[in-house]
């Protein structure tokens, strides 16, 4: 991940090979840890490295 590009729960976990339930479960440790921050809501939604 880069911090100036987003990326959707699906393109996460197909880099990662997980299932979509798998990554979301990881990035929401990730945002909770702030390491990632969420862009947007619900459907929409896009994850991208804190600076």
């Amino acid at each position: 991940m880069t911090p100036d590009q987003e990326y959707k729960t699906s393109d996460i976990a197909a880099e990662l090979g997980l299932k979509k339930s798998r990554a979301r479960e990881l990035i929401n440790e990730l945002v909770k840890s702030d390491r990632i921050e969420a862009i947007g809501e619900n459907k929409g939604r896009r994850y991208r490295l804190k600076n």
